[in-house]
């Protein structure tokens, strides 16, 4: 596996956003674990956090460790700190990797043997090894990194955050008739949602605590000046953690699944996302390979 060549990483955090990975596709299946259970059907219990983060306990190489839940990272990353206690950092590959302001900057790459989460294994697969000091600090937490999409859409999945309960089915199951359709690209998922009537694209971030709108779909979807505003709003990236000035756009009318609000404000960021403000009081219901996903009332 040829990991040296360079790859890009972006970590958005509104407070947490997603990491948007494009190695080339020649290069995915280093990323790419081979799953085992022992069940058709794995329950792994969820640590809810502030500002509506959902984290989950897992062992990498026998280590215990705390990962964000995020369905807005492409890949799974680790942290230095934890890199080391899993003695997988003296034998990380050397790459590069390019910031989202096009800067080169140098980056590791861990060899995961395995990582287990409940009573799911997860093995054999490369991990980019990220410094998260600045968002622990910014939280308030220790996390020791990022469980992304590269893992967690090897099976059919979903999560109930109200029970604080992440469940694994290894079985694809027939989508509801409610179920909303899906694409998939460098293991991200992607749906259609309607903004103002119109249809408008949207990436699935269960990081993010905010919903976004892509700051060029303010001219498509005519939303007036009257209807946007300023507000300071956090934004962490791999290299910092700051409070910006953020336009945010109040809208008419969102809906997507069950999902529908109006007179809605979303903040305005590089791309739409659809995140925790809204995902929240719904149970998140995702096969990415039979192409769908619903949104369920919970139960009383």
């Amino acid at each position: 596996m040829n990991l040296l060549k360079p790859a890009r990483w972006l970590l958005f955090c509104a407070v947490l956003g997603g990491c948007a990975a494009v190695p080339k596709s020649s290069e995915l299946q280093a990323y790419n674990p081979e799953c085992l259970m022992d069940h058709e059907s794995v329950q792994v219990p969820l640590i809810s956090a502030p500002n509506s983060q959902w984290r989950v306990r897992v062992d990498v190489n026998g280590v215990p460790g705390i990962f964000i839940l995020d369905t807005g990272a492409d890949f799974t990353v680790i942290t230095p700190q934890f890199a080391r206690q899993a003695g997988v950092w003296d034998g990380a590959k050397a790459g590069r990797s390019i910031d989202r302001n096009g800067q080169p900057t140098k980056i590791k790459f861990a060899e995961i043997t395995y990582l287990r989460m409940g009573e799911a294994d997860y093995l054999m697969f490369y991990a980019p090894v990220l410094n998260l000091d600045h968002i622990n600090r910014a939280m308030n937490t220790e996390v020791a990194g990022i469980l992304g999409n590269n893992l967690l859409n090897k099976t059919a999945y979903q999560i109930d955050w109200n029970r604080n309960v992440l469940t694994l089915n290894s079985r694809s199951s027939k989508p509801p008739p409610d179920a909303i359709p899906i694409s998939v690209r460098n293991n991200r998922v992607y749906f259609n949602a309607l903004v103002n009537q119109h249809a408008a694209e949207f990436a699935l971030d269960t990081g993010a605590y905010r919903s976004t709108l892509a700051k060029d779909e303010l001219a498509r979807l005519a939303i007036p000046a009257g209807k946007r505003s300023e507000i300071d709003a956090p934004e962490i990236d791999i290299n910092s953690a700051q409070h910006l000035k953020q336009t945010q756009a109040e809208l008419d009318s969102f809906q997507v699944g069950q999902i529908a609000r109006t007179n809605y404000t979303m903040l305005t960021w590089d791309h739409n996302v659809l995140g925790m403000d809204l995902l929240a009081p719904w149970i998140l219901t995702v096969d990415a390979r039979r192409g769908w996903m619903s949104l369920s009332a919970p139960a009383p």
